[in-house]
């Protein structure tokens, strides 16, 4: 039986850590008539206040891609286009679109590697990243924390287009269900190892600052990343390393499970909702892994 902690950091075994920061925002969303009417109501205000910018962005105009947008909001209709056209701002001044159409610096990708894996058991994106093994310092000394933040738009970017065009299929495939009540763990899967994650590689302060700045850019501009990140063999400082972002989580669409080194507790848990040859072996699947730089066939193609 999983011991669960509500983001409490206390008496915490890092050999067996297991805890949930689960979305406030998605606590009003309860799978049920009055649920599904009260959203539906704020979707009518919020598609009715934003056509300008369903003209620049038509993701926009989809009832799956809002609600998203919405959860941020708390289905509040000014909170939520507030919400949207400071995102539409941010992502103007970032010159987003542009970015995400642009090659990977192949330096940044080698280091910083990242995976588009297979589905999850609902059918939705299942991705993973290796961050044990992630050379953040020798990156940043080489790039700078600007040239980081910079890749990480991109990939979150390609991402989340991703992500919108699988919930839109599936949206489809389940007509006989909401999606949009699906909680975290019916969705998008996000996967990260952080075995063999030095103390040393995360007190860098151009790692925390791109660590903090990245959370912030995915969870405030690119909320279509719905779903669930789990963290397996999280050591003890990784307590503090929550502690920075996990404000940041609060109200998001995403929701945070962490593990520490029982590989029998996360795969168990990781196999309820991915089955094992949808991923690769360092994350509890049976997919070939393969160390070694290949753009052709390693790293994510979206």
């Amino acid at each position: 039986m999983y011991t669960g902690f509500e983001g409490n950091f206390q008496n915490i075994q890092p050999a067996n850590i297991f805890y949930s920061m689960a979305p406030k925002g998605q606590a009003t969303l309860d799978e049920n008539e009055n649920a599904i009417t009260q959203l539906n109501l704020a979707t009518e205000k919020i598609l009715s206040r934003i056509p300008d910018i369903i003209g620049i962005d038509p993701s926009f105009g989809c009832p799956v891609y809002l609600k998203c947008w919405l959860t941020l909001g708390q289905l509040n209709t000014d909170k939520t286009e507030r919400i949207i056209r400071e995102g539409m701002r941010w992502r103007k001044e970032k010159n987003s679109e542009f970015a995400i159409t642009q090659p990977l610096n192949p330096l940044i990708e080698k280091a910083l590697r990242l995976y588009i894996d297979g589905n999850s058991k609902n059918g939705f994106v299942v991705g993973s990243a290796y961050l044990g093994v992630f050379k953040l310092r020798d990156i940043l000394s080489k790039v700078g924390v600007e040239a980081g933040l910079y890749h990480w738009l991109q990939v979150l970017g390609r991402t989340e287009k991703l992500c919108i065009e699988r919930s839109k299929e599936l949206s489809q495939r389940y007509n006989n269900e909401d999606i949009r009540l699906w909680p975290a763990l019916k969705k998008n899967w996000f996967i990260i190892n952080a075995k063999h994650l030095s103390y040393f590689e995360c007190i860098h302060t151009g790692v925390i600052q791109m660590a903090v700045a990245l959370v912030k850019m995915g969870t405030s501009y690119f909320p279509g990343l719905e779903g669930t990140i789990v963290i397996i063999n999280a050591g003890r400082f990784m307590e503090l390393a929550l502690r920075a972002v996990r404000p940041l989580l609060t109200g998001s669409n995403a929701d945070l499970i962490v593990f520490g080194y029982d590989e029998l507790a996360w795969k168990a848990f990781i196999h309820k909702h991915v089955d094992p040859d949808q991923l690769r072996t360092p994350f509890g699947g049976t997919m070939e892994y393969n160390d070694l730089y290949n753009p052709d066939k390693d790293y994510m193609k979206i």
